[in-house]
């Protein structure tokens, strides 16, 4: 029986692969009274072991006050069904 995806459950599965680490959501000033938190790309690449398999659709590219950043975007990742 094939049940169709929730948006609340991961899409592969509750595995321990879909779980991010918290300590890599990072906040950015993209303006005077603005932030963005995504989780940071060089964070996720040192502590996640599957960071190869994250969904290139996710990788975000922004400016902020002090240059270009790149990283991932959490509502994405979470569309994706990874958990933090």
């Amino acid at each position: 029986v094939i049940t169709p995806h929730s948006p609340n459950t991961p899409r592969y599965g509750n595995h321990s692969s879909n779980f991010l680490p918290i300590n890599c959501i990072l906040p950015h000033r993209t303006g005077y009274n603005d932030t963005r938190k995504v989780f940071g790309n060089r964070c996720l690449k040192n502590n996640y072991r599957h960071y190869a398999h994250l969904p290139e659709r996710c990788f975000r590219r922004f400016e902020t006050v002090r240059g270009t950043r790149v990283g991932w975007g959490r509502r994405c990742l979470k569309r994706e069904g990874y958990i933090w």
